[in-house]
């Protein structure tokens, strides 16, 4: 190999080390901004951004849903996706619990890490679904009238 293409593959080389050095940087940036304005994004949820949004449950898939939500129906349900325990969760995210919806709308305080709760992100939620999520609260939280 010739001492010029030796030099033109070395500044090939380098110049692909610095474009990939330039895109973790980046990333790193755009992970870190959206930590900083609380856009709603979990950790995991930044480092695949690019990638569709994947849950592993919805909340057709835990029985307990069922009793929780009696007014959705199932296809609703499958709609309606689950946060994994284990997750962690970036400040100003915003979730439904339904094991506790009289709170309605909550938002992440802070780095928390999803435990027993059954959340529903705002992020990616039919919005349709997700109206239907604080109606049916208030309508079921309402105490009855006396008869």
């Amino acid at each position: 190999m010739s001492q010029d293409t030796q030099k033109r593959h070395q500044h090939e080389h380098e110049d692909a080390h610095r474009k990939q050095e330039r895109e973790e940087l980046a990333m790193n940036d755009s992970i870190n901004d959206a930590r900083l304005h609380g856009d709603g994004l979990s950790a995991q949820e930044l480092e695949h951004a690019n990638e569709s949004e994947v849950y592993a449950r919805t909340a057709a898939d835990i029985k307990d849903v069922y009793a929780l939500l009696p007014e959705f129906g199932h296809d609703e349900l499958k709609r309606l996706n689950i946060v994994d325990a284990g997750t962690q969760l970036v400040s100003g995210a915003k979730f439904i619990d339904l094991r506790n919806r009289f709170r309605g709308e909550t938002a992440a305080i802070g780095e928390e890490i999803v435990a027993e709760e059954l959340l529903v992100p705002k992020r990616g939620t039919d919005y349709e679904i997700w109206n239907k999520l604080l109606d049916s609260r208030e309508v079921s939280e309402t105490p009855a009238e006396p008869i």
